[in-house]
């Protein structure tokens, strides 16, 4: 896979996930009586901890793969199911 192709389908897979419009939504009515510097420094926590939690998973993501013996298809699967 090109570097440029992994990077566009990485982001849009997070991108997807993460479905920006109704977390904008959701995080509006949560931080509707914090005043902008509150509501800034909330979006700065919930980045950062995102940001730990990506790079966790990036990193030791095929490690836990192969603990529990799973497979990618078996994922596949599980998402076409539901």
């Amino acid at each position: 896979m090109e570097p440029l192709e992994f990077v566009l389908v990485a982001t849009s897979s997070i991108v997807a996930v993460m479905n920006p419009i109704s977390t904008v939504a959701v995080f509006s009515s949560l931080t509707e009586d914090l005043s902008p510097e509150k509501q800034r420094k909330v979006v700065a926590k919930a980045m950062k901890i995102s940001l730990v939690v990506l790079f966790f998973f990036a990193i030791t993501g095929q490690l836990i793969f192969q603990v529990f013996n799973l497979q990618v298809y078996a994922f596949q699967i599980a998402g076409g199911i539901l």
